[in-house]
């Protein structure tokens, strides 16, 4: 017989796939516990029926709960971490692992990865209150932090910022892959801050890619173009339809985790933060940059303590946090500066971008009203009368006004000229 139990997969499989992939000594021995067996026959309806009476609810947390406390913990994180897996197994992964022996998760190695461990999709709802038991007991209670929740119109805007970016021709890639240095630095300027963010490129990945699966961006030769039309018809949305769009996207991208059993712990540790060493220590920087991630959609808070990371129930005011205040203003200056807030509509602050450009964000937006931005916008077909009523609209000096309708003027005249 042979002595490993780690299958090679594409994707999550289920209990029943798993089953069907191990050898036929392994399914009589440690699933059908016949191994003393004279009829070594392996009926399909015999280990339908192990499958069925093992995947009820009442077994598996019966199951579960046999586990000694560290296997507990792997196995719910095991869970927790969908698609990516958790460490702790062992790449022989013999027989004699009693995590494996359990049938609530499998080892499997994806491409040259370390084998790791994966749970059964169908069986996490059934698993989710005992695991977010097991995992809340891992809370830091006596932990008391200030909280500072993100307005949720802050991912739109930094949705906005990319678009603007790529529409002004700076979402540029390096021919190996990878953004080119200097638009992840420029990303990173004009977004709100992660504190708890590892690697700013994979941020600015994430956000790209909310473009892209929103059908705002579209790759080219040096790297993403703006879709104006699609961008109309996104701005048009309910925001709280864009913000799930987002989410979604954030939560795929960061490795599909099980979100409705991270919900269920967060809620039942009540306000108690999670540290970091929650998870494996070849774990820890992966999870970092995926909390870092599920912090931007606002799925979780995460905060630096020190050294240490922490990451817990988001803040009162998600995602409603902004209904009833007053939209923030753009504010134009006679010297064709521009301060604009944070919690401006992000239609603004993508209309802005049409005629100006912003350099970095703090506490506000900074930037200018800018002359190659404007011309590059009326070349893209936008209207020039359009865009003076955005000024005026925004209640831009008389000067400002003015020197862009010349602006417009002699873009059309030369436009004119050379058609």
């Amino acid at each position: 017989m042979p002595n490993t139990i780690s299958v090679a997969a594409p994707k999550l499989l289920s209990f029943s796939e798993y089953i069907q992939l191990l050898p036929t000594e392994w399914v009589f021995d440690r699933f059908l516990k016949k191994g003393n067996a004279r009829r070594r026959i392996l009926s399909s309806s015999t280990v339908q029926e192990h499958i069925r009476v093992f995947s009820t609810s009442e077994a598996l947390v019966r199951q579960f709960t046999l586990l000694p406390p560290e296997l507990r913990l792997t196995c719910s994180l095991a869970y927790l971490m969908g698609e990516t897996g958790t460490d702790g197994a062992n790449d022989d992964c013999d027989l004699n692992d009693p995590l494996l022996q359990s049938f609530l998760v499998y080892a499997c190695r994806r491409g040259n990865e370390k084998v790791r461990y994966f749970g059964f999709y169908e069986f996490e709802p059934m698993l989710r209150a005992a695991m977010a038991a097991e995992l809340s007991g891992h809370a830091m209670r006596e932990k008391k932090l200030e909280q500072h929740p993100v307005p949720s119109i802050h991912i739109l805007n930094d949705i906005v910022m990319v678009l603007t970016l790529a529409g002004q021709g700076l979402l540029q890639k390096k021919k190996q892959g990878g953004f080119m240095r200097g638009t992840v630095q420029k990303i990173e300027k004009l977004i709100h801050e992660n504190p708890v963010a590892g690697d700013p490129e994979r941020l600015a990945t994430l956000l790209v890619q909310c473009g892209v699966s929103s059908g705002l961006l579209a790759p080219d030769d040096q790297g993403y173009s703006c879709i104006p039309s699609s961008c109309d018809a996104w701005l048009n949305q309910p925001a709280d339809q864009r913000i799930d769009a987002c989410i979604g996207t954030a939560i795929r991208f960061a490795g599909s985790w099980g979100i409705p059993l991270l919900s269920e712990a967060l809620r039942i540790a009540r306000g108690a933060w999670f540290p970091l060493s929650l998870f494996t220590p070849a774990d820890r920087r992966m999870a970092g940059d995926v909390l870092g991630m599920l912090s931007w959609a606002g799925i979780v808070e995460c905060i630096r303590n020190g050294n240490d990371l922490l990451f817990g129930t988001p803040g009162d005011g998600r995602p409603d946090d902004e209904k009833g205040k007053q939209a923030g203003t753009v504010t134009i200056l006679s010297d064709f500066s521009v301060v604009i807030s944070q919690s401006v509509e992000p239609i603004d602050l993508y209309r802005f971008g049409k005629c100006g450009i912003l350099q970095s964000l703090d506490r506000v937006y900074k930037g200018a009203i800018d002359r190659g931005a404007l011309c590059d916008s009326l070349a893209g077909g936008l209207d020039g009368e359009m865009l003076v009523r955005w000024l005026e609209g925004w209640e831009a000096p008389s000067n400002v006004v003015a020197t862009v309708r010349e602006w417009v003027k002699e873009f059309n005249r030369l436009y004119v000229t050379s058609h």
